[in-house]
């Protein structure tokens, strides 16, 4: 399930792993005027693919990164204010988004 979120709280997405246990991610703090952090409800250390998107479509930020004890922190102080995408492919070829405003 993938919920966006442009009320100021926290956007959430679940899937199940290859454990059949729960991965939850937020996103916060949304709004945010420069870093903001993707956090998982477990310490489950992986690589994964992140791109943020304008609402046209194109790619602003591209970064490869790891959870590390469960969070990874993305700095967008340099983009303009506005509503942008977050794409998210691990490892496994699992693909989350979430939306963020940048004040």
């Amino acid at each position: 399930m993938i919920t966006l979120d442009t009320t100021g709280y926290a956007a959430r997405h679940s899937r199940i792993n290859e454990n059949s246990s729960t991965i939850k991610y937020s996103v916060y703090p949304n709004p945010t005027s420069g870093l903001f952090y993707i956090v998982q409800n477990v310490a489950f250390n992986q690589s994964v693919q992140i791109v943020v998107k304008d609402l046209l479509g194109k790619e602003v930020i591209t970064k490869r990164d790891n959870f590390y004890n469960g969070r990874i922190s993305i700095d967008v102080e340099q983009l303009v204010s506005g509503v942008y995408i977050v794409e998210m492919l691990d490892s496994k070829s699992v693909k989350s988004q979430f939306k963020f405003v940048k004040e």
